[in-house]
């Protein structure tokens, strides 16, 4: 009976009437909303300072890369609000303490004494432990999330790269076979005009095969290794198998195309110009295969890259 009595007489000491409880909600709030719009305004002087160092572990990974560490605004308005939106998050940050305390003196009347006593440590070791969670995602969690996203900025340069020279490889296979036949059928010109016109097609041959179509297949292989090495899951795919398969027919179509050269400019002539008509059709082939299985690859194979 006396256990029980105490308990009443902790809840009947802070028996109020209901205005009286509304009347201290809005003093609670009032005081609460000054403290915020206080030291937010103390804030908004530093907000500089405080981007500054919550960007230090974006800037510091673009220094390593070598890359430009300046974050540059892309409205007018953006440094302001920027402004305005730091300023509001360390307005509430700083003002959190006395807005936990008001709550504190809100809901503690309404509290058993082993409640308030239960409570209380929550209370004091909040801020301690947002400090900590803060303290953890600035020193752990931003360094390796930035440096994720920073590798998809590398995979999108690489990609780049990848694409033009593949797309200047292929114009080179694209126009050599034609440059065969052209040289070909040269040979059954006038003699003068067949030397005029195989010294040309031979020169123009050389200067396709050597100054773009080789220099751009190399780099493209560079580049594409390079994919791989940033994108290394890719290998597991089997959309990526089926890719390699039509490359390796590519580089067996490129060397052929090499061989036919090199005859060509011995004046060795094995096939028809009606042969290199139908051997045109081939890089053309490879290309079309390619690039639908590039684009459609989760369509044909699903999300995880694998057969469905």
């Amino acid at each position: 009976m006396k256990k029980e009595q105490e308990k009443q007489d902790d809840i009947e000491s802070s028996n109020a009437p209901l205005i009286e409880h509304l009347s201290e909600l809005r003093s609670r709030l009032i005081y609460s909303v000054l403290a915020f719009l206080i030291c937010m305004v103390c804030v908004f002087p530093f907000s500089k300072y405080i981007f500054s160092f919550l960007a230090m572990p974006i800037t510091e990974l673009l220094a390593i890369k070598n890359e430009e560490n300046e974050l540059i605004f892309t409205g007018l308005q953006q440094g302001f609000m920027v402004n305005v939106k730091i300023s509001f998050f360390g307005g509430f940050v700083v003002s959190f303490p006395f807005i936990g305390f008001q709550i504190w003196r809100f809901i503690a009347p309404g509290l058993y004494k082993k409640e308030k006593l239960a409570f209380l440590p929550f209370l004091i070791a909040s801020p301690l432990l947002f400090i900590i969670g803060s303290a953890f995602a600035y020193f752990v969690v931003l360094p390796l999330a930035f440096s994720f996203f920073l590798s998809f900025m590398l995979y999108n340069y690489l990609k780049a790269f990848h694409l033009i020279f593949v797309i200047t490889w292929f114009a080179g296979l694209f126009y050599m076979p034609r440059l065969f036949i052209y040289h070909i059928e040269a040979q059954e010109k006038a003699e003068v005009e067949k030397k005029v016109l195989s010294a040309q097609f031979k020169l123009m041959a050389k200067r396709l095969w050597f100054i773009i179509t080789w220099p751009s297949a190399i780099l493209a292989t560079l580049f594409a290794i390079a994919l791989l090495y940033v994108m290394p899951g890719w290998l597991s795919q089997g959309w990526m198998h089926v890719k390699l398969t039509f490359v390796l027919l590519l580089f067996g179509y490129h060397l052929k195309t090499h061989q036919i050269y090199k005859e060509l400019q011995r004046d060795h002539f094995r096939y028809s110009s009606k042969f290199m008509r139908l051997f045109n059709e081939g890089s053309t082939l490879i290309l079309f295969a390619v690039v639908f299985l590039v684009i459609l690859k989760s369509t044909l194979y699903g999300k995880d890259g694998m057969i469905s």
